[in-house]
């Protein structure tokens, strides 16, 4: 049996027909009259016996959360800004295949061979008119060379690239602010790290790993974002054993020369200050809220010098206090801000002290066995106590003599340091050029930047990390095809926001996970049909339209 459609009166109707043979001849036997297509659907929908079997599904597609996302780069403008930045002269433009792995990098995140399957069971393939065959692995990485050129050496490798990004990432800030008045009066900046598999990438190096990498080549990526909603306004691609600090001083030319910010809070991160940085900024006409490395004489003594952090009038929020000064620092009158995190303070106090308990047990047990033993290889006692004292050896001093050939230990405890520990337990400086900005502000700016960190994490579960075996060139585009799906994102979470529904952009894009395109085929009949969404999906939709926000 199968769908036959018939008209009547010039409008299309379908029924229900069986093939049968009539004298030798093919025939069509009417089984059961269905109605117009939309009765064929609703039929559908109840489970229609008749209706079910003389139908198949052919194609299931992702259409809602996919759609969604496209909506949001049809917004943005994506294509078009990428488009009028490249040239290309033939096949798939370059804008709609980095628009395709945007949103493949918010939802999948597979790797580049796998992409035009996934972009054909969705219902991306609809809206761009682009068959999936032309968004092979091949083709995707052509269109990644055009945003960042390669320049080649005279063996033919990849020793740089040109940077068609910049541009497009200044043209969608530019965007951003026409179309949600976003401001740039306050900005977080902070660095990360991203492995790699493979050796194929010149600015690849061993360094500091924030993946617990050790032992793999990375780069670091540092990344620029509005203090709301977490919109990124650039990143910067830098060789994997940079140290954090030399990072700021391109992070600020690019702030002032690029985008042509004059005026803004920039806040970052205890890794990023050193002395010289401290002059950068000075000089950059910023103002920033930063945190300091206690480890720092100048540091240590303003934090030991604080009062008042444990009265109650001093709570800035349920688990911590601060006090705020303004003096001379590092040769500049600065608001400088001591906070004590209150919980931290105390698990940190719990766990040296159950540490150093053991160590200090074990260490005098030790020294016990060493003193009336025949102990004569110094090189093992020291080996030994190096071990017991791991993890608290500044708070213990160990003293190994050799005496008539035999080796002697002796243990003490620095209870001065411990003290001094204590004193700095759970306690941080912040510095704030502002002289004028509250203490509560600081602290709040200070902790708005965790957004960052969440905006990085986020880059890195859709797809940037690991990198593979890529040349230099297609490891930045690989971070820009990042930058672009972390701004859907942001997009998603202003939307979100300003319709007045409290979840994540992740939450949405679950809910929306389940909407699906189902087309059905018969013999001669082809009918689609979108799957109806969950209740929380519609809302988020009609919300989203209603607010004139897709």
């Amino acid at each position: 049996m199968f769908l036959k459609q018939v008209k009547v009166k010039g409008k299309p109707y379908y029924c229900i027909v069986k093939s049968v043979r009539i004298e030798g001849k093919p025939r069509h036997e009417h089984v059961k009259y269905v109605g117009s297509k939309e009765e064929v659907i609703k039929k559908l929908l109840k489970g229609d016996k008749a209706v079910m079997e003389s139908m198949k599904v052919s194609q299931v597609k992702d259409q809602g959360e996919v759609d969604l996302l496209y909506r949001i780069a049809e917004k943005l403008e994506l294509r078009s800004t990428i488009n009028g930045h490249v040239v290309k002269t033939a096949g798939v433009d370059v804008g709609a295949q980095m628009v395709v792995l945007a949103i493949n990098q918010c939802l999948d995140a597979l790797a580049l061979d796998n992409v035009d399957l996934w972009y054909h069971h969705t219902i991306l393939e609809e809206r761009l008119g682009i068959p999936f065959y032309s968004l092979s692995a091949e083709n995707l990485c052509k269109a990644m060379d055009y945003i960042y050129p390669p320049i080649r050496d005279q063996e033919g490798e990849v020793i740089d690239a040109r940077d068609n990004a910049m541009p497009i990432k200044k043209d969608l800030v530019e965007k951003l602010k026409d179309l949600f008045d976003i401001k740039l009066d306050a900005l977080f900046y902070d660095i990360t790290s991203t492995y790699f598999e493979g050796n194929n990438c010149i600015i690849a190096r061993l360094g500091y790993s924030r993946d617990k990498k050790n032992g793999k080549k990375q780069i670091l990526v540092g990344l620029v974002v509005t203090r709301e909603y977490r919109f990124p306004l650039f990143y910067s691609v830098f060789e994997g054993s940079t140290s954090d600090m030399t990072t700021v001083s391109d992070t600020l030319k690019t702030l002032q020369e690029e985008f042509k910010v004059e005026k803004t809070l920039l806040v970052m991160d205890r890794g990023m200050m050193r002395p010289g940085n401290l002059e950068e900024l000075d000089g950059s006409g910023f103002d920033y809220v930063c945190g300091l490395k206690k480890g720092e004489k100048a540091v240590k003594k303003v934090i030991l010098e604080a009062e008042g952090l444990e009265d109650e009038e001093n709570r800035v929020r349920e688990d911590m206090s601060a006090v705020d000064m303004v003096r001379e620092f590092a040769g500049k009158r600065r608001k400088l801000v001591v906070y004590k995190n209150h919980k931290q303070a105390k698990e940190l106090k719990e766990e040296r002290d159950i540490k150093l308990s053991r160590a200090m047990k074990e260490l005098n047990e030790y020294a016990a066995k060493v003193n009336t033993g025949n102990y004569k290889k110094v090189e093992k006692v020291v080996a030994k106590v190096r071990k017991l004292k791991k993890g608290v050896s500044k708070f213990i001093k160990t003293d190994i003599t050799v005496k008539k050939g035999r080796v002697r230990l002796l243990v003490k405890k620095l209870d001065d340091r411990v003290k001094e520990a204590e004193k700095l337990d759970g306690k941080y400086l912040l510095l704030c050029t502002d002289l004028g900005l509250p203490k509560e502000d600081v602290i709040s700016a200070y902790f708005d930047k965790d957004g960052i960190e969440k905006a990085f994490r986020s880059m890195k579960q859709h797809g940037l990390r690991p990198v593979r075996s890529w040349t230099l060139n297609r490891v930045k585009a690989s971070i820009f095809i990042g930058y672009l799906g972390q701004l859907l994102l942001s997009t998603l979470h202003y939307m979100l926001d300003k319709a007045g529904l409290k979840i994540t952009p992740e939450r949405a894009l679950g809910y929306l996970k389940w909407q699906k395109k189902v087309v059905l085929e018969s013999e001669e009949t082809v009918v689609e049909k979108t799957s109806v969404p969950e209740l929380e999906a519609r809302e988020i939709i009609e919300k989203l339209e209603t607010a004139k926000l897709l």
